[in-house]
């Protein structure tokens, strides 16, 4: 039985998006707009390539470039340069919601303060139906002069080392133009908490409606949440979820604010699961349980789900043995005004999974999955990384998997190297060095061509498990 793609809309209504950012020279940038792939072999039929450019703090060009492709291959986002240079670790991809991604380069900027020593830009790329556009957000870090001209009390004097943390800085949009971009700080910084004190965090923020950064000392509502709850505080990730930002320590639970909020509050609830002892928070076996745990929205019934994929050998990141039994459970959170359960939805066993139609039949092998994540149009459909081996190196293979946990079977998948010979290593960039992927919509919004217009339509597509190359 076959099935045709719909021609009025080729391309994914969501991506999935690397934290990493790449260089390109300037000659493969192909100016501000939109580029829709249609089979003709140069791209997945699926790909889109958005282009826009603004200027910097140093009033250097800034030129980018985001390729996007169907899940479960990975869309990426690409700095175009005159002269390339190497990336840094403050060049990523920040967050992202819906037709809006943050991002952040390093720049030289003369004048900075000494205080801070680094000069980080952050931008802001959206896509509409008139196309991208790629905006600079104010300068949070001072110069000199500004640093020496601001009162003992104000923000600059108060916290040197600001915005350098992607991990623990999120994305709220607000309405059709508005966001918010926010920071979680501990408050009182570098101290002993009292474990009983109500929590209290700083929310370094900048609202589009005011233009300004701020920095917010936000307590817990009704003073629940307690300061015990977030000793050793580690954020792994931040997700925007109604009129919150979440900040997830997968080690033990989420701190949700409301940051939009004049005078926002905190919630925390914790994860589902047992918590790491604090003595073994950075052990090799617990530290980076992104590779196992992750929370997501999805837009089917906008609720939060929080995956968990449990090994037998006890470890949360890293390739696991062939044969390494594991369950996958997935928990619905139901949310009231200031009460918060999670409610289990589902369990799957690695048995079931290995049994389903498109697995038994192809060369997937049996080990644990990593970085599970929940479609964000259809709840049942998850995608995962399967990796035999953790070595960065040409030998080693990985497959992004699709699975209908429902239908019971294999959606898709596809398997290539960590490293092909002649390419540069770009696919695989966060499965290797355990770093949060980012689902967005931006395909969605942006002005699709009519079917028309395309010159090589989708081949037909069967419903046996598709290998994608």
């Amino acid at each position: 039985m076959e099935g045709e793609a719909d021609l009025s809309s080729p391309t994914p209504s969501w991506v999935v998006i690397e934290p990493g950012i790449f260089c390109k020279d300037l000659a493969s940038y192909r100016g501000n707009g939109v580029v829709f792939y249609f089979g003709s072999g140069e791209k997945d039929a699926s790909a889109v390539e958005v282009s826009a450019e603004a200027h910097a703090s140093n009033d250097e060009l800034v030129r980018v470039s985001l390729d996007l492709r169907a899940p479960p291959a990975m869309s990426r986002l690409s700095v175009h340069l005159a002269k390339p240079r190497r990336m840094y670790s403050f060049d990523s991809v920040v967050a992202a919601q819906r037709n809006t991604v943050l991002l952040s380069l390093e720049i030289d900027f003369k004048g900075i303060a000494d205080s801070v020593s680094y000069a980080i830009d952050y931008f802001i790329c959206r896509a509409s139906p008139s196309g991208p556009s790629l905006s600079l957000l104010p300068r949070f870090y001072p110069t000199q002069r500004e640093y020496d001209a601001a009162p003992d009390d104000s923000w600059m004097k108060s916290r040197h080392l600001r915005m350098r943390d992607a991990a623990s800085i999120g994305l709220l949009l607000t309405g059709p133009q508005g966001f918010v971009v926010a920071q979680l700080n501990n408050y009182p910084p570098n101290v002993d908490h009292d474990a009983d004190a109500p929590l209290a965090a700083e929310i370094f923020r900048f609202r589009s409606d005011s233009g300004e950064w701020e920095a917010k000392i936000a307590t817990a509502r009704g003073g629940k949440a307690k300061m015990g709850a977030i000793s050793f505080w580690l954020s792994h990730q931040v997700l925007p979820f109604t009129s919150y930002l979440c900040w997830m320590d997968y080690h033990r639970g989420i701190i949700l604010c409301d940051v939009n909020h004049e005078n926002p509050d905190l919630q925390y609830i914790s994860l589902p699961v047992d918590p790491v002892p604090r003595s073994c928070a950075e052990d090799w076996w617990t530290a980076c349980p992104r590779a196992s745990r992750t929370v997501c929205v999805t837009n089917y019934d906008n609720k939060m789900k929080f995956v968990s994929v449990v090994r037998s050998d006890g470890v949360l990141c890293g390739a696991s043995k062939p044969g390494t039994s594991f369950s996958i459970a997935i928990w619905t959170l139901w949310q009231g005004y200031d009460e918060m359960e999670w409610v289990k939805e589902s369990v799957i066993e690695s048995d079931e999974i290995w049994a389903m139609e498109g697995y038994n039949n192809q060369p997937l092998p049996h080990i644990a999955p990593q970085f599970p994540l929940l479609s964000m149009e259809n709840p049942h459909i998850i995608h995962f990384v399967l990796r035999e081996r953790d070595c960065f190196d040409d030998k080693t293979m990985i497959w992004f998997v699709t699975v209908d946990i429902v239908g019971k079977k294999v959606l898709s998948y596809k398997d290539i190297k960590a490293i092909n010979s002649g390419e540069p290593a770009e696919e695989t960039y966060s499965v290797f060095f355990n770093t949060p992927f980012f689902p967005i919509e931006f395909p969605k919004y942006l002005k699709k061509p009519s079917s028309s217009n395309i010159i090589e339509a989708y081949a037909k597509s069967c419903l046996q498990p598709k290998r994608l190359v």
